[in-house]
């Protein structure tokens, strides 16, 4: 019993809008909550509601009514308990729909928090759904976070799900196979029909020239990880990549069913990822090759593949081609029969990157004995392409030699250095002294410029490094692991001081997409809009990616 001592909350209503007009005050109400009716089960609701729209109708007060869902949904979720099921309330008024935050009012409240314009505008496009959604975009654009899509989710908590369920219940009810088709950018006609009947629609989906797509990649996300059932797996692999255990990542994909070609093509390119970071002591310079190819053609063919990740398999595709062109039917891949091409800029720069890649890899070993074999015979292999490129001698058969050439002057000794007869194969001790006096006066400066790091790689480098390796099983310590790494790459400095490399970054190790790259082809983050006149002169890269 109310304080008028009423009991029919109807009889309350009437008698405070009788007060109000007496006072001369029109009221107007403002239900903030609406959609909170749908949890009410009393039996005063139909009466009271039925009241209210008399009132209205004779126009004794105004309703505001707020709510994320429609009518006809409350209708629908209050059928099994409530009469207001069959009850017209509301079906006579105005009704108004908010739209999504407007570019401008976006980028002008990002820039009040402290964005620059161009961030602004280029974190709109990762915007979309309910305001707080742009607002917690703008957090974790503003705390540095690397992985923006995934903060401004884990900042959401909750809020995604409840959005979702009190105004899209017509795809949370289901089995979750809208939720994620809607996550992976694949809606069907009748899934958009769907979409297209309720009025909050412009919060979940926007059109693009292939059809509807989740409205913001924060939404795709969190469709995606919530619709499929199976998809543990792929956050599996996920964080095995930002680890860097290729083989991991790729293991925890090995038994799924890829629901859509863009999840096969993540899938692809863990593969060749994993193929790429094997161990020192497989294939070529750590490589299989035609592993690697057979993984690049699936990558560099998929039309859901990034523009920079398919122009990175196209470049791991075409060095397998070359690999292969360089050996016969089941003839087993070794340097030394890819270094004597190293004299066609095409194979010289596929050398350098494969050699280079190689070095990086084998300083992450553990054990400096480890560390020794495996670059042992990385010099010389480094001197034999230097020969080939710049100085027109292949080890395997060393042409006329000018006599006149200073040999002396680069030779440790012991006695007089003999020039090579036509046809000689050429160790390392020769080619230290033959290439670095060919060099002399006609390259930058390296260390091969340097007459006493020359003769000094000769007694260290060849005795008391290769030549050990080479005829015993000896041990070594951190010191020699050391001494052979700066030997290496100094000879790699030595080799692309001279060499024309292309501008593109090295296929095995700078051009290797990382992890927080992947993130945006397995969640779909790369599907924004098209640039806008302020984001026209970007590359792709900059519009997909605004951290």
């Amino acid at each position: 019993m109310n304080a008028g001592g009423l009991e029919d909350p109807s009889d309350y209503l009437l008698e405070l809008v009788e007060q109000a007009l007496e006072m001369g005050v029109y009221p107007i109400l403002i239900i903030e909550r609406f959609h909170a009716f749908v949890d009410i089960v009393d039996d005063h609701l139909l009466s009271t509601l039925s009241t209210l729209r008399s009132l209205e109708h004779e126009f004794q007060i105004t309703t505001i009514a707020i709510s994320p869902i429609s009518y006809a949904q409350m209708r629908k979720q209050m059928a099994p308990t409530s009469a207001f099921v069959s009850s017209s309330y509301g079906d006579n008024h105005d009704r108004a729909v908010p739209t999504p935050l407007s570019k401008e009012d976006f980028v002008a409240s990002a820039i009040l928090r402290g964005l620059k314009t161009g961030e602004a505008y280029r974190l709109y496009q990762l915007g979309g759904g309910p305001d707080l959604f742009y607002e917690r975009l703008i957090e974790a654009k503003l705390s540095g976070e690397a992985d923006m899509i995934g903060a401004t989710l884990a900042s959401l908590g909750d809020h995604v799900a409840t959005f979702m369920k009190r105004s899209f219940s017509e795809i949370m009810d289901g089995s979750g196979e809208i939720l994620a088709r809607l996550g992976l950018g694949a809606l069907t006609l009748a899934d958009q029909s769907i979409l297209q009947a309720n009025a909050l629609k412009a919060f979940v989906v926007k059109e693009t020239a292939t059809g509807s797509v989740a409205s913001t990649p924060i939404l795709a996300r969190w469709a995606i990880m919530n619709g499929q059932p199976d998809w543990r797996g792929y956050e599996l692999s996920m964080e095995a990549l930002q680890a860097k255990d290729y083989e991991r990542a790729s293991a925890c994909l090995s038994e799924m069913h890829h629901a859509h070609p863009r999840l096969k093509c993540f899938s692809d390119v863990v593969n060749l990822l994993a193929t790429l970071g094997r161990g020192v002591d497989i294939g070529m310079l750590s490589v299989e090759w035609d592993r690697v190819g057979r993984s690049a053609t699936l990558v560099a063919g998929n039309e859901h593949t990034p523009v920079n990740v398919r122009n990175w398999a196209c470049q791991l595709e075409g060095y397998s081609k070359m690999i292969a062109a360089a050996f016969g039917k089941g003839e087993r891949a070794q340097l030394d029969k890819l270094t004597v091409l190293a004299d066609d800029s095409l194979h010289e720069a596929m050398l350098i990157y494969f050699v280079s890649a190689f070095i990086e890899k084998v300083k992450k070993l553990q054990s400096a004995t480890a560390k020794v074999k495996a670059l042992a015979t990385v010099p010389e292999a480094i001197m034999q392409g230097i020969g080939a490129a710049r100085c027109n001698i292949k080890y395997t058969s060393a042409p006329e030699l000018d006599q006149s050439l200073p040999y002396a002057d680069f030779f440790a000794g012991p006695g007089k250095f003999r020039v090579p007869e036509v046809g000689a194969k050429l160790d390392l001790t020769a080619l230290l002294v033959v290439v670095s006096a060919s060099l002399r006066g006609t390259a930058p400066d390296t260390i091969l410029s340097d007459r006493t790091k020359v003769v000094k790689l000769q007694s260290k480098l060849v005795q008391h490094v290769r030549n050990p390796y080479a005829h015993t099983s000896a041990v070594y310590d951190e010191q020699d692991a050391q001494y052979l790494i700066d030997v290496s790459e100094d000879l790699m400095f030595a080799w692309k001081a001279g060499a024309q490399l292309p501008t593109t970054a090295n296929p095995l190790s700078e051009a290797v997409p990382t992890a927080d790259y992947l993130i945006g082809l397995l969640y779909g983050d790369f599907a924004i809009d098209d640039p806008t006149p302020e984001t026209a002169g970007w590359s792709s890269v900059e519009r997909q990616s605004v951290s």
